[in-house]
């Protein structure tokens, strides 16, 4: 088993002298390395090339201008950053999947709502990127994203100006409970534990006729998801009218 240790250079000293002092490693155990600031910043850049999940693409800057958009492909460009949701996690992807399926079927619904009624909420935003997925792909006007770290609502104010659509995101950090209104399409990718205890707030805020999308969810845990929200009246549908709406992803699962 191999440890790598990153410490800034004024540190490296004291932390090889705790390491020698608690840890009983053979001679030469202990190996060290300077890195270049630059390499660091931009290694990573390797591991993260345009994702598709269906019609949606997640492009990231240094892609843009060589990526070739296919014929009806929803383009989104973000960064892997600071916030979470960036369509390397399961979860993100199985949500992404059930924003286009609903985004196509889901405009009659939309239409017969009132005006509001265009707005999407997404709970626990992170980067944005399903808030902003659900306004490229169509169908909704506007999005209202929340989340308890400021640091996500200012990358999501930030990949919203990156795709052109800061004047229809609303980013803020703002309790459940006090968002007001209902919603044709609201977006929990959380946690299982997260959503079981949110249940009541995230049920009233889903327009009649609406869809929830919930994700983050352990594929164990899915079956005591479904039955929280089915005793606050929310039937598991999906949007062409099948029951079930299910998918997994490893060992993940999106309702």
């Amino acid at each position: 088993m191999r440890f790598h240790l990153f410490v800034p250079p004024p540190d490296a000293a004291g932390v090889l002298a705790l390491l020698h002092e608690h840890l009983d490693l053979p001679p030469g155990a202990i190996t060290t390395a300077q890195r270049d600031e630059a390499e660091w910043r931009d290694t990573w850049k390797r591991y993260f090339t345009t994702r598709r999940i269906g019609r949606i693409a997640i492009v990231p800057s240094w892609e843009a201008t060589a990526h070739q958009a296919q014929p009806g492909e929803v383009t989104l460009h973000l960064d892997p950053g600071r916030a979470f949701g960036t369509g390397g996690h399961a979860s993100t992807r199985l949500c992404l999947r059930f924003i286009d399926r609903v985004s196509r079927s889901g405009s009659a619904v939309v239409d017969r709502l009132p005006r509001r009624a265009g707005e999407v909420l997404d709970v626990g935003c992170g980067c944005g990127v399903l808030a902003i997925a659900a306004l490229r792909c169509g169908g909704y006007s506007r999005a209202v994203a929340i989340d308890i770290d400021p640091e996500a609502v200012e990358v999501t104010q930030e990949n919203a100006e990156r795709n052109g659509v800061t004047a229809q995101v609303s980013a803020e950090i703002t309790p459940l409970g006090m968002v007001p209104g209902r919603f044709p399409l609201v977006l929990a990718n959380i946690t299982g534990p997260t959503i079981h205890n949110l249940a009541e707030a995230l049920a009233a805020h889903v327009a009649p006729g609406g869809s929830l999308v919930l994700a983050g969810i352990l594929s164990a845990e899915a079956a005591a998801i479904v039955d929280r929200f089915a005793s606050l009246g929310l039937a598991p549908t999906s949007p062409d009218g099948e029951l079930a709406a299910e998918e997994h992803e490893d060992e993940w699962a999106a309702l």
